[in-house]
């Protein structure tokens, strides 16, 4: 796992800071990918009728719940790197999924601010612009100097969209925005 300048596109999966550029790529793909979306419908309740009438509303924000394991040996190996600075890059994953949860020092005072939108991609799968909604990190198998081995990473993205989105844009591309 690493992070590079968003001029040169990972192979692999990643997660993109849209504000800053920076990108995480991982060097395993996620195991599961799941997505959900809401279909919201104002129900009419019409007097003598068996049924609700529904009245199509909106469509809501694609939800994608990932789950990251970060293991130190793992890093280690793939990066041909020390234990100890196998747990700084843990550390430095946890620190940039934090930061997507905050304002940026720049919205200081600004009405509106809100913290930076992240790109997620799985290549030929799923590739869409989102907010961190929800974050938890589980520190596991700490060692002697309280350094953790394992990091378990459980973050939800909700979609983030700047335009409109069609039923034929979505037969076309899927989640591939």
């Amino acid at each position: 796992m690493t992070i590079t300048n968003a001029t040169k596109a990972p192979q692999r999966w990643f997660l993109m800071d849209v504000d800053s550029g920076d990108i995480w790529d991982f060097p395993l793909n996620p195991e599961v990918v799941s997505e959900s979306v809401a279909v919201n419908y104002s129900r009419a309740a019409i007097a003598g009728m068996s049924h609700e009438q529904l009245q199509y509303s909106r469509t809501g924000n694609i939800k994608v719940p990932l789950r990251i394991i970060l293991h130190r040996d793992m890093i280690a190996r793939d990066r041909n790197i020390t234990w100890a600075k196998a747990q700084d890059v843990m550390m430095k994953f946890v620190r940039f999924v934090q930061s997507l949860t905050v304002v940026q020092k720049k919205y200081l005072g600004q009405i509106g601010g809100s913290p930076p939108s992240v790109y997620l991609s799985v290549p030929e799968l799923l590739e869409i612009q989102a907010k961190v909604t929800n974050l938890g990190i589980t520190y596991d198998q700490l060692d002697h100097d309280y350094k953790p081995i394992m990091v378990t990473v459980q973050v939800e993205l909700e979609e983030h969209r700047e335009s409109r989105y069609y039923s034929e844009d979505v037969r076309e591309f899927g989640t591939r925005r």
